[in-house]
């Protein structure tokens, strides 16, 4: 809930649907929707020394990365995420809930999206949502360009 005149207002950054999801970001200003912090640097470990237990009883050498970092949520009107078809109708909701997001006071924060986050299930839809530059048949797309697509294997 948002602070507003009646003293609450709901406001969702999500999009529900079966789907294999997809993420909308605003990644252009200093305060980011997601936060990584490194902790401690990484360093390469290898255990290798005759002294070391494993090498002793197994002759197994042990090799590895030792890192500290932590990763957190920043400003959540930054981001939207879906689960519905990727398709034009439900990019162009997603990117006006963006547009539309308000502050407590009840001022536009002026996001707009930049970032098209998809899994490879949802790549082809995504190039055809934002890289096609004609649809229907000929039509002009006015979604052409309009985010960059960033495909994640990490995402189904």
């Amino acid at each position: 809930p948002v602070g507003g005149e009646s003293g609450v207002a709901s406001v969702s950054n999500l999009q529900a649907g079966a789907g294999s999801p997809w993420y909308l970001m605003d990644t252009r200003r200093p305060l980011k929707p997601l936060i990584y912090q490194l902790r401690e640097d990484y360093s390469f470990q290898a255990m290798t020394s005759v002294d070391d237990e494993a090498v002793f009883s197994r002759d197994e050498f042990r090799y590895g990365v030792k890192a500290r970092s932590n990763v957190g949520y920043g400003f959540w009107q930054m981001a939207f995420g879906s689960k519905a078809t990727l398709d034009q109708t439900n990019f162009d909701a997603a990117f006006a809930a963006m547009g539309g997001f308000k502050g407590d006071n009840g001022q536009p924060l002026g996001i707009k999206p930049n970032l098209l986050v998809v899994g490879m299930t949802n790549r082809s839809a995504a190039n055809k949502v934002i890289k096609a530059q004609q649809i229907n048949g000929g039509d002009s797309n006015p979604n052409y360009d309009a985010v960059e697509v960033v495909v994640v294997p990490w995402l189904p």
